[in-house]
């Protein structure tokens, strides 16, 4: 693995979809740690895009623990990408949430934490063994709305913390994949899971359209995720600030707050997203907050208080980028 002839075939499948292809991105599915997954750019002669496999894990780790410290400090060690290149943000697939990217990143307890979690809530875990009578838990198999909640919670405060994760990943840097199961608000397949033997399966639920037409029609759990999914896409379109090319800063006012400032390239535009990642109310106040919330379609002053697992997008009125 990342020998230099994997490199090298790299840029050779660059070169040839350059001349026959343009316009077409090369992305790199490399489930490892970062500084090896980085590699992968080269020296913007490789891939387009590169996929942010810690992502998934420390998203739930700050929901799970109401921290975001975790999520911060890695954040703020990632590079600016180099022109035409950029990082490929994804919280779910059809395969599990990988444990090996974030070896690094969260301590063993930390880890087990999630793992735990993940058991409680009615997933399984993946495990490689290690050639020495030991064995390496590499991935969570479980629904990422599910990964966040017990089953017992509430579900309008288990649909608030998915989409504060689902709006964290649009309010990056980069480029969002979403998953098509989140898209529509799907959960555990536990009947996938069993009929298979396939661990993954409880995440790739097969869906009959007519069922989900219906449910996305009338006012299920379904509909309430796919609307806002659709509503927040929406506007996030209409703003320069999250275009894929446009800079972050990641700010640090409470380790309960999120928070990631993204400006438009020509400076015409200055969002603040904001997360409380707790089950706390939050106050902040701050002169660089003041502005029109666009989520809510409100205007909101320097000062303000955000409930349990609220997010904002902030339309600053003040436009400095430093």
């Amino acid at each position: 693995m990342h020998l230099p002839k994997a490199h090298a075939i790299i840029k050779l499948m660059r070169v040839i979809l350059e001349d026959y292809a343009p316009g077409t991105l090369l992305i790199t599915e490399t489930n490892v740690p970062q500084h090896e997954n980085l590699t992968y750019f080269g020296e913007g002669d490789e891939a387009h895009l590169v996929y942010q496999f810690p992502l998934a894990p420390l998203i739930m780790f700050t929901l799970l623990s109401g921290n975001s410290e975790r999520l911060c400090t890695w954040l703020k060690t990632l590079p600016v990408p180099r022109q035409g290149t950029t990082y490929f943000n994804f919280l779910s697939s059809h395969d599990g949430i990988g444990l090996r990217p974030v070896d690094a990143l969260l301590s063993d307890k930390q880890r087990e934490s999630l793992i735990a979690c993940t058991l409680r809530n009615g997933g399984s875990v993946s495990y490689k063994a290690n050639g020495n009578g030991t064995k390496t838990a590499y991935e969570l198999n479980i629904n990422y709305q599910d990964a966040l909640s017990s089953p017992d919670e509430d579900d309008a405060v288990r649909i608030a913390k998915f989409m504060l994760s689902q709006t964290i990943l649009l309010s990056l840097q980069g480029l969002p994949g979403i998953y098509i199961h989140s898209l529509l608000g799907s959960r555990n397949d536990y009947y996938g899971r069993a009929v298979s033997g396939i661990a993954r399966r409880i995440n790739r639920e097969q869906l009959d359209y007519e069922v989900l037409q219906e449910a996305l029609h009338n006012k299920s759990n379904r509909n309430r995720i796919f609307s806002e999914y659709i509503r927040t896409l929406s506007l996030r379109r209409a703003h320069a600030a999250f275009a894929v090319e446009s800079p972050q800063e990641i700010i640090c006012f409470d380790q309960r707050i999120f928070c990631v400032k993204r400006w438009a390239t020509d400076g015409s535009e200055i969002v603040y997203a904001l997360f409380n990642v707790s089950s706390e109310e939050v106050r902040l106040e701050d002169s660089r907050l003041e502005g029109v919330d666009i989520l809510h379609a409100k205007p909101v002053g320097p000062s303000m208080n955000l409930q349990p697992y609220e997010y904002r997008w902030i339309v600053s009125l003040h436009v400095d980028i430093r």
